[in-house]
């Protein structure tokens, strides 16, 4: 399912790469910012998932629960429960909202595709993929200012970049940062990607994607940091 800022290009690859060098052995993996769960699908063991957005949440808890996403979403089936989503159960806003929206951002425009393609379709067929996956995963729908996070875990943060267009909701970078530092002096592994970061977090990696919210194709280079001490 497409998710603005989702990591499913390089997920295969800086998942592998935290496990490796940055988990320590049977800890638990908690992503405070799940988004689409592309790379908390493909993480082992315990983990935990979390998002501000409730419906979202309520998503993936119906996909562990059975529930079968829609494979055909009209236009007109967009635009009324965009208006009305207190009228729908929260899944669906959340696979509509995101799956049926351009670049994956919540209501932001039905999304066409020339050749026919169903976005919906294609929508389905990727949670379907990362259901499996997503055994035994506990989703939380908190701040993450307020998860209670088990001793010694592994924490990877993919949070609303600074000076990007976000998600619709006022995000304290600074404030973030500053979490970051305390859960890392609490014994926790701390990877965060960004753009840019503080000078006292280094650099463990990069990559560079290609953004395409709009009909123009930028490519920007992101890294996962870590805190250095101080």
């Amino acid at each position: 399912m497409r998710y603005l800022g989702g990591k499913h290009k390089i997920a295969r690859h800086i998942v592998p790469f935290m496990e490796m060098f940055y988990r320590r052995d049977h800890a638990t993996w908690v992503e405070p910012f799940m988004g689409a769960c592309n790379t908390l699908s493909l993480a082992s063991g315990d983990r935990i998932g979390n998002d501000i957005d409730s419906d979202l949440v309520a998503l993936f808890k119906a996909l562990q629960k059975g529930y079968e996403p829609p494979s055909i979403v009209t236009e007109e089936e967009y635009r009324r429960i965009k208006e009305n989503p207190s009228s729908y159960p929260p899944e669906l806003c959340a696979f509509v909202g995101f799956g049926c929206s351009f670049g994956g951002k919540k209501w932001g425009g039905y999304a066409r595709c020339d050749n026919g393609k169903s976005y919906a379709a294609v929508a389905k067929r990727s949670l379907d993929r990362k259901l499996k996956k997503l055994i035994g995963v506990k989703f939380l729908n908190e701040s993450y200012l307020d998860l209670i996070i088990p001793p010694h875990s592994f924490i990877y943060c993919d949070p609303p970049y600074q000076n990007t267009q976000g998600y619709g909701v006022a995000f304290d970078h600074n404030g973030f940062w500053d979490w970051c530092r305390v859960q890392s002096k609490r014994g926790h592994t701390v990877l965060i990607s960004e753009y840019s970061a503080p000078s006292d977090f280094e650099t463990v990696t990069t990559s560079t994607q290609t953004t395409t919210l709009d009909k123009s194709h930028l490519r920007a280079k992101e890294a996962i940091f870590k805190w250095g001490g101080g």
